[in-house]
């Protein structure tokens, strides 16, 4: 075990661990990357991560106890920084982190990722913000798992924050996201509010939301079955049905959505009162019901 005792700060520096190191006066990483590879490594005094990369991979784990918040420092354009554990038994442990804020830069990105196996711990965040300052455009913060077994835990968040804005190319780049595909799992029961969010579930993803009440100005994409029984307003966003049997008995305002459903699909919404600006669209034997 080789052990660096005097290493307080690590700042826009790239730490790359195999074997575990002890560090155990590390207290700042700001913009750094670290990466771990098969270690089992914890970094118990380090606090400031914000503007780093984490990676994990080859079945390693790293573990830092004293990261409350996490902030995206990034300003370069078209840049993103990661939090990310890739393959079976990889782990990220960021179980006491409760924030997480965006960049206030133009199309910056931060990628929160359990692929192939991988684990993520965010067990007690609670908000996911983009600031009100800054551009607006091309930002967002991107959950996915994606492969079996990989889960991301966000026991206890309850909002994401997007203050997504069109780009002259007329879409929409910025979306934050909560993508499940490829039999991964994303824990969200708590989740209330999304805005300039992206909910994409393929087939085999899991992502539960049965407190969902709201999503604003985000798109919401199912090709299988998702119970959203509190879903009561989807202003301004887009719903996309492929497939699915789809029913959404709450929910009462679409007023500025795009609602498209396809490819066999259906969707009740039997409480819907307000469609002021709505656009529906049923296409290769799809249908949709109203009231």
């Amino acid at each position: 075990v080789q052990s660096v005792p005097k290493l307080v700060s690590a700042t826009s520096s790239v730490i790359s661990i195999r074997s575990v190191v002890q560090l155990p006066n590390l207290v700042s990483a700001i913009s750094s990357v670290i990466n771990v590879r098969s270690a089992i490594q914890s970094i118990p005094s380090l606090s400031n991560i914000d503007g780093a990369s984490l990676n994990v991979s080859e079945g390693g784990s790293l573990s830092l106890p004293a990261v409350t918040s996490y902030t995206n420092t990034l300003q370069s354009y078209g840049s993103a920084r990661t939090l990310r554990a890739t393959g079976s038994g990889s782990l990220l442990d960021l179980r006491n982190l409760t924030s997480i804020t965006g960049s206030d830069q133009f199309f910056t990105t931060l990628l929160v990722e359990a692929l192939e196996g991988g684990k993520v711990d965010l067990r007690s965040l609670t908000t996911v913000t983009e600031p009100e300052s800054g551009d607006l455009q091309g930002r967002a913060i991107r959950f996915k798992a994606d492969g079996s077994n990989s889960q991301i835990d966000l026991s206890a968040l309850t909002s994401i924050v997007d203050r997504a804005s069109r780009t002259s190319h007329g879409d929409w780049p910025g979306y934050s996201a909560l993508i499940a595909n490829n039999s991964g799992t994303i824990v969200a029961p708590l989740l209330a509010s999304v805005s300039g969010t992206e909910i994409n579930i393929d087939s085999t993803g899991t992502l539960l939301l049965p407190q969902l009440a709201s999503a604003s100005d985000s798109s919401l994409s199912f090709i299988t079955v998702q119970s959203l029984p509190n879903l009561v307003s989807a202003t301004s966003s887009v719903i996309s049905i492929r497939s699915a049997i789809q029913s959404f008995p709450s929910l009462s305002t679409i007023d500025g959505a795009s609602v498209h459903v396809s490819e066999g699909g259906s969707l009740s919404l039997p409480a819907v009162t307000n469609i002021d600006g709505a656009s529906l669209n049923v296409s290769e034997g799809g249908s949709l019901s109203l009231p």
